[in-house]
């Protein structure tokens, strides 16, 4: 409403000068605004097996994964299906156990 522009700094990174958010296009054409990178994750791609519609999928996804004590870096959901990453830290042990807790309610890609 007021046109006032927004500067997001990194907080690992606080002397990069950061990016600035504005209404008006910067005349630079900038294809990648950004990538990430880590190291020794595990990805796990989890898809329900019910119907579209059918409620508790993610509740009893995230149930399991409190009963494995396996804590999600970083994830992305959508109704019927959610794609995570796990620390290098977790133990593989225990998520060939989720994985296996989860098989009669959604098919799990590693």
């Amino acid at each position: 409403k007021y046109n006032v522009p927004v500067r997001v700094k990194n907080s690992y990174n606080p002397a990069a000068v950061g990016t600035i958010i504005q209404q008006e296009k910067s005349s630079q054409d900038r294809l990648v605004t950004a990538i990430t990178y880590k190291k020794g994750v595990t990805v796990l791609d989890i898809s329900s097996t019910q119907m579209l519609g059918a409620y508790g999928f993610l509740a009893r996804v995230f149930r399991e994964f409190e009963k494995h004590k396996l804590s999600v870096d970083v994830l992305a959901s959508s109704e019927v299906s959610v794609s995570l990453t796990l620390d290098k830290k977790q133990d593989g042990t225990v998520i060939n156990h989720l994985i296996t807790d989860l098989q009669d309610c959604a098919d799990i890609t590693r």
